[in-house]
């Protein structure tokens, strides 16, 4: 507990809630100067109530979990 997730690979899925029948999938891809932190590469082109659902894996018993309503507005 309260370790960085470190080694993980895995996807984030977003979508706008006004597109829910649209999800977004990105894999997450860990910065190489900040252990434990991952990042994706996406078009964030509307404003408003995105849900974002990251899933990180690390040995087949090692499952993470993230999921989180976030406002974005440019």
């Amino acid at each position: 507990r309260n370790h960085p997730v470190t080694g993980a690979s895995g996807t984030v899925q977003v979508y706008h809630f006004t597109r829910a029948g649209q999800p977004i999938t990105a894999p997450l891809l860990e910065s190489t100067d900040r252990p434990g932190m991952y990042y994706a590469a996406i078009d964030v082109a509307r404003d408003g109530r995105w849900h974002v659902t990251a899933k990180l894996s690390r040995a087949p018993q090692e499952q993470f979990l993230w999921d989180h309503d976030v406002e974005w507005y440019r």
